[in-house]
């Protein structure tokens, strides 16, 4: 396993941690999944 790998499976775990029910953290998950679009980490329809 790569580094690279190794940090995108460490975030989506972290992802995954968060709770969609908390306001704070629907925000937290829309402005993560607008810069990996913006940088090309995930596919737009990924999203």
């Amino acid at each position: 396993m790569t580094e690279c790998d190794d940090l995108k499976r460490k975030l989506i775990e972290a992802l995954e941690s968060l709770d969609t029910n908390n306001p704070f953290h629907q925000m937290t998950i829309g402005s993560l999944a607008d810069a990996f679009k913006l940088y090309g980490l995930i596919d737009r329809k990924d999203g």
